[in-house]
C-alpha cells in the first residue's frame, strides 16, 4: 500500500510537472524528498517485514500530505507564469569563461593551502574529533566551494562529450582532495558530480542509461566513503557490502532516510518533553557566518534544528549533528499540527528558484543557483536553513571571483560587460 501511494503521487507530480514546464528544482527536490521521507518506511515494511506502528503511520501520512501540498502549490504558481512559452536554457554563456574558470580554480587551491596551513589534514582521526579540528577554517572552506562553479564553467568551455570526460576527471580528483582534507566530507564531491551530470543531460552529451549507471556507482561510492570516514579501514567497507546483507540495505535506507528522527521529535513534542522553538533555531544556523575573530567563544555547533534535536531530544553530548529532516525541523519550530504550511512555503520557494534560473540574465546568479542543486538533498534531510547557508557560501565564493575578475579588467585597457 505504501509503495502504491508514493508511486502514484510521484507519477502524477512528474506528469503534471512536465505539462506545466516545471523546472529542475521541482523534479530534483521531489526525487530527494521521496528518498529521504519514504525510504525508511519501505525498508521497515518490505526489507525487515515489520509492521508500522501508529506513530510511524502518522509520520508517513504527514510526509505524503506535505508532498502533495508542495506539488499543488508549485503547479498552481506555474499558471501565473506567462513566460512559459519562452523558456531559456539553463546553460551559462559569456565571453570570459576561461578567465573566470582560472580564477575559480585558483581560489579553490588557495582555500586548500590556507586550510592545511591552519588546520592540517583532518582525515585520519575519529570523525567526532575531526569536527573540532575544522574550527576556524571557514574562510578556506568557502574558497574551496569555488570547486563547483569551476566545474560548471570548465564544462561549458568544452561543451562536448570529450569535454565532459575531462570535466568529470577534474571533478572526481579535486572532490576527493576536499574529502581527504576536510576529513570525510562528501557533500562537495557529490554536488559537483550531480550538477555536471545534470548539465550533460541538458546538452545531450550523456544518455539516461549512463546516468542510471553513474548514479548507482555514485550511491555505492558515497556509502563506502561514509563507512570509511568512520573506520579508516578499507576492509571494513568491503566487509560491510559483502557480509551484512539485509543489514547493509537497512543501514543505507536509514542513512538516506532518517525518519526515526521525525518520530522522535514528534513524540517529544506530543509528550511535552520539548516546546516548539519558533524561528529561533532556524536563525541560529546563520551564526556560523560570524568569523571566529569577531566571536572568540563561538561554539563548534550552532543551536540550529539539527543540533537541537541531537542535544535536547536525543540528549547526546557530541560534536556530531543528527539529521532531523525537513519535516522534523519544521515540527521542532512549530509543532505537530502545522506541517501543511511547510508544503505551501516549500512549493513557493521552489517555484521562485526555478523562475530565477529560467529567466535570469545574470550568469553569476545562475551559477550560484546551479551550484547548489546537488545540495537540495540537504534541504530535505537537514532542513531549509542548511540549504540557505550553502547558497550563501556559493554566493560568497562566486562574488569574490567576480570582484577579482573586475579588478583585473579595471587594470587593463579592455572593457568587458559583466
Amino acid at each position: 500500500m505504501l509503495f502504491i501511494c508514493v508511486f502514484f503521487a510521484l507519477f502524477l507530480s512528474f506528469y503534471y510537472g512536465r505539462i506545466q514546464h516545471a523546472g529542475v528544482h521541482y523534479y530534483v527536490f521531489l526525487l530527494f524528498y521521496s528518498i529521504c521521507h519514504f525510504s525508511y518506511f519501505f525498508s521497515k515494511e518490505y526489507l525487515l517485514s515489520e509492521t508500522l506502528i501508529k506513530i510511524e503511520v502518522d509520520i508517513f501520512a504527514k510526509s505524503i500530505i506535505t508532498f502533495i501540498v508542495i506539488v499543488i502549490t508549485y503547479l498552481l504558481l506555474t499558471f501565473t507564469d506567462k513566460k512559459r512559452s519562452h523558456l531559456k536554457n539553463n546553460s551559462i554563456d559569456f565571453s570570459y569563461k576561461k578567465s573566470i574558470c582560472i580564477i575559480f580554480f585558483l581560489l579553490y587551491c588557495l582555500g586548500v593551502i590556507l586550510y592545511i596551513m591552519k588546520n592540517g589534514i583532518s582525515f585520519g582521526a575519529d570523525y567526532n574529533s575531526r569536527i573540532s579540528k575544522n574550527a576556524g577554517g571557514g574562510l578556506a572552506i568557502i574558497l574551496m566551494y569555488s570547486y563547483v562553479p569551476c566545474i560548471l564553467v570548465l564544462y561549458s568551455i568544452f561543451n562536448s562529450k570529450s569535454g565532459l570526460i575531462v570535466s568529470f576527471i577534474f571533478c572526481i580528483v579535486f572532490g576527493l582532495l576536499y574529502y581527504i582534507i576536510i576529513g570525510g566530507s562528501r557533500n562537495l564531491l557529490g554536488a559537483g558530480v550531480f550538477v555536471l551530470i545534470y548539465m550533460a543531460v541538458i546538452q545531450k552529451h550523456i544518455s539516461i542509461k549512463k546516468v542510471i549507471v553513474i548514479s548507482g556507482v555514485g550511491l555505492v561510492s558515497l556509502i563506502g566513503m561514509e563507512i570509511y570516514r568512520y573506520s579508516n579501514d578499507i576492509s571494513d567497507v568491503l566487509d560491510f557490502f559483502s557480509s551484512e546483507g539485509i543489514k547493509s540495505l537497512s543501514f543505507i535506507f536509514e542513512s538516506f532516510s532518517p525518519m526515526f528522527s521525525v518520530i522522535n521529535i514528534s513524540d517529544a513534542i506530543k509528550n511535552n518533553f520539548i516546546e516548539p522553538q519558533g524561528i529561533k533555531t532556524f536563525l541560529n544556523e546563520f551564526g556560523i557566518l560570524i568569523p571566529r575573530f569577531l566571536w572568540p567563544d563561538k561554539p563548534l555547533n550552532v543551536f540550529n534544528n539539527g543540533y537541537f534535536y541531537t542535544s535536547e531530544v536525543l540528549k547526546i553530548d557530541t560534536n556530531l549533528t543528527m539529521s532531523p529532516t525537513l519535516l522534523g525541523s519544521f515540527i521542532i519550530m512549530f509543532g505537530n499540527n502545522y506541517y501543511w504550511i511547510l508544503g505551501v512555503v516549500t512549493g513557493v520557494i521552489l517555484y521562485l528558484f526555478d523562475d530565477k534560473l529560467k529567466y535570469s540574465r545574470n550568469n553569476f546568479t545562475k551559477m550560484t543557483i546551479l551550484s547548489s542543486i546537488g545540495y537540495l538533498f540537504f534541504w530535505v534531510r537537514d532542513g531549509f536553513e542548511v540549504y540557505c547557508y550553502v547558497i550563501i557560501k556559493f554566493w560568497l565564493a562566486i562574488t569574490l571571483a567576480r570582484l577579482i575578475y573586475s579588478f583585473f579588467v579595471f587594470l587593463t585597457p579592455k572593457k568587458f560587460n559583466l
